[in-house]
């Protein structure tokens, strides 16, 4: 950067899909923005329109590229898509709820303890497994 200017980074995650939705994770899955995605990535296109962005960088999944594309329109702007910037791989979780989750892969005490607590993860102060 020259000329004493200041740097401004503006971070931005994909907007809707169909599981964040339906409230199921996704992790690393492929899948693209929903009708309500794609105007959520509109109506941000209109309010960073001011802003001065000279470089951008995406996670290689459909979901972020076609947000990053649909914000950026219009402006020349070079998208870098990168694995670096993917979700975590959430495993055998993908495409579940939190709820499912826990019924299909956590033992009944974890279940109730979960849901009887404010805990938002339900492997916090979950008892080891010994078998």
């Amino acid at each position: 950067m020259t000329g004493g200017g200041r740097l401004k980074i503006i971070i931005v995650r994909h907007t809707q899909t169909g599981q964040n939705a339906n409230r199921q994770y996704s992790g690393q899955q492929d899948i693209p923005l929903t009708h309500v995605g794609v105007k959520q990535a509109q109506s941000l296109r209109g309010l960073l329109a001011g802003e001065k962005i000279v470089e951008a960088f995406s996670s290689d999944l459909i979901c972020a590229v076609q947000t990053a594309r649909i914000v950026l329109a219009g402006r020349g702007i070079n998208i870098v898509e990168t694995k670096l910037l993917r979700e975590v791989d959430v495993g055998i979780a993908a495409g579940f709820t939190r709820e499912e989750v826990l019924e299909r892969y956590c033992d009944p005490y974890c279940v109730s303890r979960y849901r009887s607590s404010n805990i938002s993860r339900a492997s916090r102060d979950r008892p080891s497994r010994t078998r």
